[in-house]
């Protein structure tokens, strides 16, 4: 299976170069088209039958394969099984293939007499995925037979986690379509009809770059128990950033298509948009973001980590000395006529997003530009807050002016009788988000709710006028709608948000934001912990079910909260800490030097470190006040095991059952005074000889209108959709 494998990524390799080697000939006039079209077809096929090999090896178990005993398991069900083909960089890299592949095959049907123009560089593009597949694949034998695997983080066991990356994935490869597009009216100087041709493949690349982006806020939210769908976290940000200039060059392409205008704006913008994607693989992908975010992959070796820079060196360098060499021959509409017009709102909106992009692109190289000062660190999520709200403040603004304005120029006093009704609906909306106390987070957040309230009155009146006459021509208003309920979504689920910590023991009932949470009974396993929780508001009461899963591979539990709507607001319950009967006799504490903790009549004291050889490991030494006032010193150990994780051994004082850990250390190289124990003691009376109890610690919040930014999500993107369908019969009609 493994010789196979790789054979079948040589073999896309090869074929790939071979169909940009016969498609350049082929637009030099060559007979070679034909060879082109298979070669280019062999190259799919190999990437499908790779990916069917691999998933037939995941399905069946097969641990000889390196990377399916690294990301599957016996136990794992069919569809996680099937999802830990993209779980890794080996099978997420091999998906792209296929997908770049196919689309590629669709490109072809639909290129026309453009095909021989805008297939060199996609099928080049195609040759550098094989590339990384050849240097990274995902068919290299374990250097040992194992029997199972060692399973997928049960963070991505969740079936939205196995429909986000292949959506990711399909938008970065429909993203190469618009940038190729530009390669080759650079090349072959045609400035003009390439947009018509590359609009409705931007408008899919945007559509699906954006699902992947939207599923993962939304799977953040049902399964990391933070409360939030957004963290700018790197990787988070490096799909949204492509995505934005995805945006911004829709924009320029329809100001193109009307006006004539931003012809060396949308050149610029399709290349750059294709290179922050590439930009984004490699800090993902590289392991240069692995001490800064939870989601990046480790190093993939140096040769990879030189594939993935020399492709994003190599995205920008090409078309832009193209660009520098073609830049005065480039005729476009160089002046606006006016400021009050349409092509210059969509100018601004424009400018606004790629300001938007750039200030996130900055934010998240932070950890490599300061590393290169020496001191590498992370921006904190407080500068994209800063420096996003007032852009989505402009981007309402203009989503609600710019429909009401004329293509050329705007009679003023026109404009002003367009805009009352929006401008009534904005100061309603200001005047709602000072009432339920906005105005306390900042200033910001109130001209956001007027701004996102004047584009939906503007939008929303739009497409109500538009559907019953001409519902294709819908598209971008349908979209702009869904922006307008996204933000007002997003300011009303997290400025007006709000939580309670509960600690409970079973059987107990608390108050919490006009809730009442009791917890009812666990589920424990040493691999989930399940908690029950009933919860009650009048006369509605229903269960909440919280859980914990143990995390092989982080070494940790990761915490999935229960979530139940309403049309008003979601209540959110996230497990912060469950202690079952054992687990509750058990007392632990931080402790320095010198410091005590005080549990059951006795006090244990951090006095220092024996590392005398009498130990297997380095000894700390434990002070013990009894309760009869009498003093005593207990050493237990801790020693690092074979697989670098630290290994406690208890000790026992004398006459006792309690037994004293330390299961954790900190010892500062150059302040070794200054070095801190985590101290575990079990085994301590309980006072009135009364049981344990389970106990648990939850957090109970409130998202207010959340619902309102999934429904924007879904509107946005179906305006997409719409809009997409109407460019692609416009191609078309143009073509023909």
């Amino acid at each position: 299976m493994a010789g196979f494998g790789v054979a079948l990524l040589w073999g896309g390799l090869v074929t790939a170069l071979v169909a940009f080697g016969a498609y350049v000939a082929a637009s030099r006039g060559q007979p070679t088209r034909a060879l082109a079209r298979a070669a280019f077809a062999l190259t799919s096929a190999t990437a499908l039958a790779a990916c069917i090999l691999l998933l037939a090896g995941l399905v069946q178990g097969r641990y000889d394969i390196r990377y399916i005993a690294e990301y599957s398991s016996r136990d794992l069900p069919l569809l996680y099984r099937v999802s830990a083909l993209w779980a890794g960089q080996e099978g997420s890299f091999l998906l792209w293939a296929l997908l770049s592949a196919l689309l590629g095959l669709l490109l072809i049907h639909y290129s026309g007499d453009w095909e021989t123009r805008v297939m060199p560089p996609y099928a080049a593009m195609q040759a550098y995925l094989g590339l990384l597949l050849v240097a990274k694949s995902p068919f290299l034998l374990s250097p040992e037979r194992l029997s199972d695997g060692r399973g997928l983080n049960p963070l991505l066991q969740d079936p939205w986690m196995a429909i986000h990356p292949p959506m990711v994935f399909l938008g970065y490869a429909a993203l190469a379509i618009p940038f190729a597009f530009a390669l080759a009216a650079l090349a072959w100087r045609d400035y003009d009809s390439w947009v018509a041709r590359a609009l409705p493949w931007t408008l899919f690349a945007w559509v699906t770059l954006g699902a992947g982006i939207f599923i993962g806020g939304y799977w953040a939210y049902r399964v990391l128990g933070w409360g939030g769908y957004w963290g700018w976290d790197p990787v988070e940000n490096a799909s949204l950033v492509p995505w934005l200039l995805a945006t911004a060059l829709l924009h320029g392409m329809l100001v193109q298509r009307a006006r004539g205008g931003l012809k060396h704006a949308n050149l610029v913008l399709a290349s750059v948009a294709f290179a922050a994607m590439g930009y984004g693989t490699f800090l993902t992908r590289s392991g240069v973001l692995s001490n800064f975010s939870v989601h990046s992959f480790v190093s993939p070796g140096s040769a990879v980590y030189g594939l993935l820079l020399m492709g994003v060196f190599l995205s920008l360098l090409v078309p832009l000395s193209l660009y520098a060499m073609r830049a005065g021959e480039i005729q476009a509409k160089g002046t606006v006529e006016s400021t009050l017009s349409r092509e210059f709102a969509f100018f601004l909106a424009v400018l606004v997003f790629c300001v938007s992009a750039g200030m996130i692109a900055l934010g998240t190289s932070a950890p490599i530009l300061t590393t290169i000062l020496g001191r590498p660190t992370s921006v904190q999520p407080h500068f994209y807050n800063l420096t996003q709200f007032p852009v989505a403040v402009l981007l309402a603004l203009l989503v609600g002016i710019a429909p009401l304005l004329e293509w050329g120029a705007s009679r003023p006093e026109r404009v002003a009788r367009r805009l009352r009704p929006g401008i009534a609906v904005a100061l309603a909306g200001m005047a709602g988000a000072l009432a339920v106390g906005v105005h306390r987070f900042n200033a910001w957040t109130i001209l956001l709710v007027a701004a996102a309230a004047f584009a939906l009155a503007v939008a929303g009146r739009l497409v109500l006028r538009g559907l019953p006459r001409r519902p294709v021509h819908t598209g971008g208003h349908l979209a702009h709608v869904g922006l307008a309920l996204m933000l007002l979504g997003i300011v009303s689920s997290s400025i007006c948000s709000r939580g309670e910590k509960l600690s409970l023991r079973r059987g107990e009932a608390a108050e919490a934001l006009g809730y009442r949470v009791a917890f009812t009974r666990a589920d424990s396993s040493p691999h989930q912990k399940t908690l029950h929780l009933t919860v009650t508001r009048g006369e509605t009461a229903f269960t909440a079910s919280p859980t914990m899963r143990f995390s092989p591979q982080m070494g940790s539990w990761v915490h999935a909260p229960a979530v139940h709507r309403s049309w008003r607001q979601d209540l959110y319950i996230s497990p912060l800490d469950y202690q079952d009967r054992e687990e509750a006799a058990t007392q632990r504490a931080d402790l320095g030097r010198g410091e005590t903790m005080e549990a059951g009549g006795y006090a244990f004291t951090f006095g220092g470190f024996d590392m005398s050889e009498e130990h297997a490991g380095a000894g700390i030494l434990i002070g013990v006040r009894l309760p009869s006032g009498k003093r005593t010193q207990v050493t237990p150990t801790l020693r690092l095991g074979e697989d670098g994780a630290l290994v406690p051994t208890p000790a026992v004082l004398p006459g006792t059952e309690i037994a004293v850990a330390v299961t954790d250390l900190s010892v500062p190289m150059e302040r070794p005074k200054e070095s801190r124990v985590t101290l575990s003691v079990t085994g301590l009376p309980v006072e009135g000889n009364a049981p344990p109890e389970e106990s648990v610690v939850v957090e109970v919040s409130v998202k207010p209108l959340i619902n309102l930014l999934w429904l924007g999500s879904v509107l946005l993107l179906a305006g997409g959709v719409v809009a997409s369908v109407r460019r692609a019969e416009e191609a078309r009609r143009e073509g023909s």
